[in-house]
């Protein structure tokens, strides 16, 4: 005999009438559901952070060209370093993917096989 969860809605239990001792619930003198389990509703998952509204990627652009006039011509600073710097003037709402765009057409971008050098 194959069993089925259902799940009432608080609307619907004062209808219902349990009888405690056959694990069932009736409705005027009829079986409504049988083989009852009561459970406890599970606990609601953390609410998540409101959407916020991520800066364009012109404005991280031109953000970024800002964070490189501050640097020599040949400097290759770290992501990391550069990721803060970007998120202090916008605010943390910059996403490590916007900036690693940005940085695509950046003179920060470094290059393969080059350490990046401090400022």
């Amino acid at each position: 005999m194959a069993s089925a969860i259902v799940v009432l809605l608080p609307a619907e239990l004062p209808r219902l009438t349990p009888d405690w001792k056959l694990s069932r619930l009736t409705q005027g003198g009829r079986d409504e559901l049988i083989e009852v389990r009561v459970r406890c509703a599970p606990a609601e998952a953390p609410v998540k952070k409101a959407w916020r509204e991520k800066p364009s990627n012109a404005d991280v652009k031109l953000a970024l060209g800002e964070i490189a006039k501050s640097y020599p011509p040949d400097a290759q600073p770290a992501e990391r370093e550069i990721v803060g710097k970007v998120k202090d003037r916008l605010g943390p709402e910059v996403t490590r993917d916007q900036v690693r765009k940005a940085l695509k057409t950046s003179p920060l971008r470094g290059r393969r096989g080059y350490r990046s050098t401090k400022a």
